[in-house]
């Protein structure tokens, strides 16, 4: 759903123009987010205002960042833009956190394994997006970002039991 709003947001600012391949592409992309999400096995019962106001505001703020990103890119470096988005999270995800549990994850004797993916999956993988995306357009991005939940889970039907 995220490069929907991308293409949304770029027709309403006349940043792209809309075309037949555009809408078609639109239309798959829909398409695809019913059959991947199995959409059409759920009721009415199974759907709620929540849900559904949350699905929305995740795809406005997805479009959100890959136009702040977009545009911040000519302006820093990638690991400017890396050390302020990862402040920005941190400060959003430790304010409403567990002190202790963070703690124990720090004490853990695992915690080299915390430090190896988060540079390696987050760190080195954002530095490559924002090389990038300075290179390409907003709506490019975000289809190409739609790759991520594909490759970073491997969760399909039937495969987890």
């Amino acid at each position: 759903m995220r490069p929907v709003f991308v293409y949304l947001v770029s027709f309403a600012f006349k940043l792209e123009k809309p075309t037949t391949a555009k809408w078609v592409a639109i239309a798959v992309v829909m398409l695809g987010i019913v059959l991947l999400t199995q959409l059409y096995e759920i009721s009415a019962s199974g759907l709620s205002l929540i849900g559904i106001c949350a699905g929305l505001l995740a795809g406005l703020s997805y479009a959100v960042f890959i136009f702040g990103f977009k545009y911040a890119a000519p302006h820093g470096s990638p690991q400017s833009i890396l050390s302020i988005a990862f402040a920005v999270l941190a400060i959003t995800l430790i304010v409403p956190s567990d002190a202790d549990q963070i703690l124990s994850a720090l004490g853990s004797s695992q915690w080299h394994l915390f430090l190896i993916l988060g540079i390696l999956g987050a760190g080195l993988s954002f530095v490559l997006y924002i090389a990038g995306i300075k290179r390409t357009t907003p709506v490019l991005a975000s289809m190409v970002a739609m790759i991520e939940p594909i490759t970073a889970t491997p969760i399909w039907r039937g495969s987890v039991k």
